[in-house]
């Protein structure tokens, strides 16, 4: 090989080891970049997946849930567009019943406001720097209906001057009507809860729909009050009578399971307020009583249950969140052991939690 031809074969090879070595720099670049873009996307899938499970547009600061729908459970809403409205979907029976609380009627506000018209209650809550009209009437119509409120529906714009069966009829109409409405939705249900409200509330029959105005039922009568202006008033005894044929969580009530309900606050009658709210979703509440020590964070003691996490996340959400056992551990403790407690198969034992979420938001 002549010394012209050696030299040309080493500039080749060396062109060569040059255009490898970039095609590997480029190679490793497209790598690090779809790396990225990949990390990008998915960071974005993640986060479009949680935002799925936060408020969808909470009217305030604070939600006070505990605990999201499981499409299982019945779910009870408060509705607030020209009047305020419950509204619970049973997706066993679906069926759905709209209870109308007309404005007239005066409840004992909870957080400690005193007796208002129930028009009155969510505007009296938004005078607040939190902003927390529709956390107070759900806080307030838990305690009036002996029932738990798991979320709320406020309606503004066009929507507020609807009445609740408008409100329905549109829910139920084209995808189109709905999702004009949306967007005059604030409400503490996450995106993903809303949406499947929505479909299943579509998919209820129009037999299925039961309407009760409580102005027309025996569970009002009219009273003056000392200005003279006319309220109505309700008796909670026949409320939980007439709650109970329709508000029923048949879960609950198939299991039967025996609930006794402690106090372990320095606060009067919290297990009998309840024991009310469990006896009429359909539990069977054998016991109140107090117990001691004093808890900040309510507990459930009990076997796994549909029961055991219904309960649980109405009463006792933070054993959901962590551990229980320092708690148990301390009644258990105090009390030498917790075989000395009645036998029931399910125990709640009420904290201070419970009392200041009615009484101190």
């Amino acid at each position: 090989m002549t010394k012209t031809a050696r030299k040309h074969s080493k500039t080749s090879w060396k062109k060569f080891q040059s255009d490898g070595q970039q095609k590997k720099r480029l190679y490793l670049g497209l790598i690090v970049l779809g790396v990225i873009v990949i990390t990008v996307l998915l960071g974005k899938v993640l986060s479009f997946v949680g935002a799925l499970g936060q408020p969808f547009s909470p009217d305030g600061e604070s939600t006070g849930r505990s605990h999201l729908w499981n499409f299982i459970s019945p779910i009870n809403l408060i509705i607030k567009s020209d009047k305020v409205s419950l509204l619970s979907y049973n997706p066993s029976s679906k069926s759905l019943t709209i209870v109308k609380i007309p404005d007239e009627t005066y409840l004992q506000a909870s957080l400690g406001y005193g007796k208002w018209p129930a028009r009155s209650i969510y505007q009296l809550g938004q005078t607040e720097g939190k902003k927390i009209g529709a956390e107070l009437l759900k806080l307030t119509i838990t305690e009036t209906m002996g029932v738990p409120i798991d979320g709320y529906l406020v309606f503004q714009g066009d929507s507020s001057n609807k009445g609740v069966d408008a409100i329905v009829e549109d829910l139920r109409s084209s995808p189109f009507t709905t999702l004009g409405m949306i967007s005059d939705i604030k409400t503490d249900l996450s995106l993903w809860e809303l949406l499947r409200l929505i479909m299943e509330v579509r998919g209820v029959r129009f037999d299925k729909i039961d309407n009760k105005d409580l102005s027309q039922s025996q569970t009002t009568s009219w009273t003056l009050l000392s200005d003279g202006r006319r309220a109505l008033e309700i008796n909670q005894s026949l409320l939980d009578k007439e709650l109970g044929s329709y508000l029923i969580d048949e879960s609950l009530s198939l299991e039967g399971i025996s609930v006794a309900i402690y106090n372990s606050t320095d606060h009067p009658k919290l297990a009998e307020k309840a024991a009310r709210v469990v006896t009429n979703m359909g539990g069977r509440v054998v016991l109140t009583s107090v117990i001691k020590p004093r808890l900040e964070d309510s507990v459930i003691i009990g076997s796994s249950s549909y029961s055991y996490t219904r309960l649980g996340k109405i009463f006792a959400p933070n054993c959901f969140k962590k551990s229980c056992k320092d708690q148990i551990a301390k009644i258990s403790e105090e009390n030498n052991s917790l075989k000395t407690l009645p036998e029931t198969q399910l125990t709640i034992i009420l904290g201070e939690d419970y009392y200041k979420k009615y009484n101190n938001l």
